[in-house]
């Protein structure tokens, strides 16, 4: 877990931290837990005892996404690919790819690159040799599911065939960050949009829900201008709260967000700190502090603690538990 863009551990009873190691700046997108060996990439790439936090060994390579195979930890950074020993840290081979994101498929190393060139490799995890290249399919997102690879730039998504780099199917008018998610494949990019990994075709497109997102229990939840979600089984807005304050909203919007929380805490088993949080806001709003709003503010408080250390919400809910 990241806090203030370091590697650090927490205690999820109480969201102490047990130990915070200050070696490098990491990023979340970077993180591998290998059974109790964790390795991060940021401005360095680190290998870290899960247990003690302490600093197993250090590469001075920074990393943009990494894959943990046979030994070996395969590396993106500044344009080259990397395949370092897992054990000791050192570098046993790079390749100028000019990869900013990469994965493994096949027992093969798949990169991808926009930036400094448009280009798509795969690359022999032993050798670092290229055993094929196309500079017609590139992007900043690469991704495995349902047996194929997909990659993603801002308004393209192709399919490709990992064998050869060819192209499976062409989608250009939805692009942008891939989450693969009970058959669709939800790009993030100007809008929110799903497609078949099949056929690349379209299945739904919303303008509303664009911006950072995380999905789970059926539903995807935005955090961008205000919280908002979308039931992904019946593809139908079901809420949106405003970050404009108080005046945006009165009783019967408040009862109106309260019951839509309470049927994804309690009717779905959501536990995201935010979602909880939220309920127990808009419970509040309602009811004025109770023991329901501090056992949900309780909630929210572990919750939040554990899976967004140094969040602004967490502050709030402690007082909103504390306040009987």
């Amino acid at each position: 877990m990241l806090y203030r863009n370091h590697l650090a551990r927490f205690d999820p009873e109480n969201g102490k931290p047990i130990w915070i190691n200050k070696e490098a700046r990491v990023s979340s997108d970077t993180l591998i837990d290998a059974g109790g060996i964790l390795f991060a990439g940021g401005s360095d790439t680190l290998s870290v005892d899960a247990a003690t936090g302490t600093t197993l060994w250090k590469n001075d390579t920074g990393s943009s996404s990494m894959a943990l195979a046979g030994g070996r930890l395969f590396i993106a950074a500044g344009g080259r690919t990397y395949s370092l020993d897992a054990a000791t840290g050192e570098t046993i081979w790079e390749e100028r790819s000019y990869a900013s994101d990469l994965i493994l498929k096949d027992g093969k190393v798949i990169t991808t690159s926009y930036r400094n060139r448009r280009l798509t490799q795969c690359l022999d995890p032993e050798t670092g040799s290229v055993l094929w290249k196309s500079d017609e399919i590139y992007g900043n997102n690469i991704t495995s599911a349902d047996g194929g690879i997909f990659i993603a730039l801002s308004g393209t998504t192709w399919r490709i065939d990992p064998a050869t780099g060819k192209s499976i199917w062409k989608h250009g008018e939805d692009g942008g960050i891939i989450t693969p998610y009970r058959g669709q494949l939800i790009l993030n990019g100007r809008n929110t949009s799903a497609l078949d990994p099949e056929s690349g075709r379209r299945l739904w497109k919303s303008s509303w829900i664009n911006g950072f997102y995380t999905i789970g229990h059926g539903y995807l939840f935005r955090s961008f201008s205000g919280t908002a979600a979308v039931d992904l089984r019946t593809l139908e807005p079901w809420f949106q709260y405003s970050e404009e304050g108080d005046a945006a909203y009165d009783n019967d919007n408040y009862r109106a967000a309260a019951e839509s929380y309470r049927k994804a805490v309690f009717g779905e088993g959501c536990d995201d700190g935010i979602v909880l949080y939220r309920l127990a806001y808009s419970t509040e709003r309602l009811e004025g502090a109770t023991e329901r709003t501090t056992a949900l503010y309780q909630s929210a408080a572990r919750a939040l603690s554990a899976q967004y250390p140094g969040h602004r919400y967490i502050e709030p809910a402690q007082a909103g538990a504390g306040k009987l």
